[in-house]
């Protein structure tokens, strides 16, 4: 596989897990808290995955690799973030953890982009 593709596939992936925590953030904020949701149970076990560095997928190792690089972000506390949204407890001390984590991956697909540019 070329590393433009590789590249791209992660870019593609990451740009998936930041449209997801988007897409909750912003429920969150209009004060949807159904753990009934499929997307909030989808990032619930993205965020649980966290935890697991050896986990298969690419992209997945690749923002547990970025989690792992910052200070402002802890992946323990994205899985009890990620269990409190499969539970009605859910309240506003999650929303500020999950920014901090939206932030980082647009950075890294800004990351991304451009090694894809230099190698193209």
């Amino acid at each position: 596989m070329s590393q433009v593709a590789m590249y791209s596939g992660v870019y593609e992936d990451i740009r998936e897990y930041a449209e997801l925590l988007d897409k909750v953030l912003i429920d969150l904020k209009g004060g949807n808290s159904s753990p009934n949701d499929a997307i909030r149970r989808k990032l619930a076990m993205l965020l649980k995955s966290l935890v697991t560095s050896q986990t298969g997928d690419l992209s997945m190792r690749m923002v547990n690799f970025l989690l792992r690089g910052t200070q402002e972000i802890d992946p323990l506390e994205l899985a009890r973030i990620g269990e409190l949204l499969e539970s009605t407890q859910v309240d506003n001390s999650v929303i500020e953890p999950l920014e901090r984590l939206a932030q980082s991956l647009e950075r890294e697909q800004a990351v991304a982009m451009a090694r894809m540019r230099m190698r193209g």
